[in-house]
């Protein structure tokens, strides 16, 4: 399945949702509880406790609890603290509505052209600049796909794929290649304009009989011109390659055939998305055991002196990927959740794993 750019900001933008409601009915459940306990008189939650998924998107709830219950309403420097939070959080979400108005507004770029240097072609109406990890689409046409590219019950162009890709080779090899984005289709790819020394490729392929014009109007009785200057110029000969002599002429006339051209492939990730769920499950599960264990024997420690599991070791586990584990077990099992400096600095982890993700979540959707 292909997951288009728009997909997977709604799909960010899901989960983001789904994070902040389950947080604030935590948050909310934490505060009635501690109210419960303040009433009934038992052991009471520590204020950090009720502050920490207070700063991790539950401030919502927290307020709404601290005013419905009238829970520690004027206990300072709590109610400071949780308005700091609770602002802090409105402009961000603020902040964050805005930046993706931008992002899933269309791109106003698209009359901006940008060069395209040292262009490379998979097929007769792609085309990728040098340093570019994606092909483009020329705009407006469609050529021959190649063997085995085109799907079962698609309507393709007739032609010879190798001799369409090998033209549009000719006509940008050598000229100044500048591209306009004009639309992206379903497959997240943009639809470009392109041009060589002026001149319009699609019409250009058009005008070769090497594509035909399709999925646009491209009006190239504008550009008549610019095809002609390229069919006129000199080294447009589509670059062939002709095979081995048959040795007898009872074997027919010679045949040629057009030299595929050497594509660069990019990294394949594929594998991380196997790797790194693997990977997230294993260390968090091995948290979970690490605070467990440690939490066990502090409690014989009571009784008798027994090695505990430093600290740094803790944190390293929270830094390679197993901070949900840690802080879920510090808050389950009562473990470390005043103990300072460990408490604050798993909150900044767990702070920087967070912002790091939503950097890399919103990076393919950033204006470049």
């Amino acid at each position: 399945m292909i997951l288009s750019s728009t997909d997977a900001l709604l799909i960010i933008i899901a989960i983001g949702l789904a994070w902040l409601v389950r947080i604030n009915i935590v948050t909310y459940r934490a505060f009635a509880d501690d109210k419960a306990r303040a009433i009934s008189e038992q052991p009471r939650y520590p204020e950090v406790t009720l502050l920490n998924p207070a700063s991790m998107g539950g401030s919502f709830g927290a307020m709404v609890a601290q005013r419905r219950l009238r829970h520690k309403t004027r206990k300072q420097p709590f109610a400071g603290q949780l308005r700091r939070i609770a602002v802090t959080q409105a402009l961000l979400l603020v902040l964050a509505a805005v930046g993706l108005l931008f992002v899933a507004a269309p791109a106003e770029a698209a009359g901006n052209e940008f060069a395209c240097d040292a262009p490379s072609h998979h097929d007769g109406d792609a085309i990728r600049c040098r340093g570019d990890y994606k092909s483009m689409r020329l705009f407006g046409i469609d050529a021959p796909e190649m063997p085995g590219a085109c799907r079962p019950g698609r309507d393709c162009t007739p032609g010879d794929p190798y001799a369409a890709r090998d033209y549009l080779a000719s006509l940008t090899a050598g000229r100044d290649v500048t591209c306009e984005q004009v639309d992206t289709d379903r497959y997240d790819r943009a639809i470009v304009r392109c041009a060589a020394d002026g001149a319009d490729l699609s019409c250009a392929m058009v005008a070769s009989g090497q594509a035909v014009e399709r999925y646009g109007r491209l009006r190239c009785d504008a550009v008549a011109s610019a095809p002609q200057r390229l069919a006129e110029a000199p080294g447009i000969e589509p670059p062939v390659r002709d095979m081995a002599p048959t040795g007898t002429a009872a074997d027919g006339p010679e045949k040629r055939y057009y030299a595929p051209t050497e594509i660069e492939k990019p990294l394949d990730l594929r594998w991380l998305w196997f790797a790194v769920p693997l990977w997230l499950l294993f260390i968090n599960g091995f948290g979970w055991f690490a605070m467990a264990i440690d939490k066990r024997r502090a409690i014989v420690q009571i009784d008798q002196p027994v090695d505990r599991m430093p600290e740094t070791t803790l944190l390293l586990i929270a830094a390679v990927g197993g901070s949900p584990a840690i802080y879920a077990a510090q808050q389950k099992l009562r473990h470390k959740t005043r103990k300072q400096p460990f408490a604050t600095q798993l909150l900044l982890l767990i702070g920087l794993q967070v912002g790091a993700m939503i950097g890399l979540l919103l990076w393919p959707f950033l204006p470049v």
